[in-house]
């Protein structure tokens, strides 16, 4: 069970170009990084980038009954997550190829990768992800609005499950500010945005 529960984690993504105001977070605090949270819900993750490091989330959510879940991430790039540990488990996603350099040019064409899974260092699933571009927006945030790609992600694995999100991402910060869950159909299941945001 827990698992599927990490894996199922791994692909809900969960990450800023800023209007010139001075309280909002820009590109430059990931070295130091950013919290963005929803008040609400008690969603909150934090982000930081050390010089030339991976991206690594640090999230924590309300689970069933009310218990706090706390799981890490870390990315390959803001849209690739690399590995995640939540709940004990571990899950690791190897890709066929590091395809960060498409993920910034994703405005111009989509793309798809392979991936292999392990769960504690034993293989689990085998699968795709692919990469559409849905054109640009903006996200405001706690006060502070950021321009944003919309990006639909469908992740099938051989066993039959199914990952689909549309994200809301930020190329300047390296992080999605708003996800939705999609049906095959495209209707929204539910989405995952925030309120607030500052600098750590």
């Amino acid at each position: 069970m827990i698992k599927h529960l990490v894996l199922a984690a791994a692909f809900t993504v969960g990450a800023v170009q800023v209007q010139a105001q001075s309280h909002c977070p820009t590109g430059d605090d990931m070295r130091s990084g950013i919290r963005i949270e929803n008040t609400q819900t008690k969603f909150r993750a934090n982000y930081s980038r050390a010089s030339g490091e991976h991206l690594i989330e640090h999230r924590s959510n309300p689970g069933r009954g009310g218990k706090i879940v706390k799981q890490t991430t870390w990315y390959l790039n803001g849209l690739m997550p690399g590995a995640t540990t939540r709940g004990g488990g571990m899950t690791k996603m190897v890709y066929s190829r590091d395809a960060t350099k498409q993920v910034m040019a994703l405005p111009k064409r989509g793309f798809t990768v392979r991936l292999q899974t392990y769960f504690n260092g034993r293989k689990h699933e085998k699968g795709s992800t692919k990469y559409k571009y849905e054109g640009q927006g903006s996200t405001t945030v706690g006060g502070c609005t950021y321009p944003v790609w919309k990006v639909h992600t469908d992740t099938k694995l051989d066993n039959g499950s199914r990952f689909i999100w549309r994200q809301y991402y930020s190329p300047e910060l390296d992080i999605t500010l708003r996800s939705e869950k999609l049906t095959p159909s495209g209707n929204v299941v539910h989405s995952i945005g925030y309120n607030k945001i500052r600098k750590q």
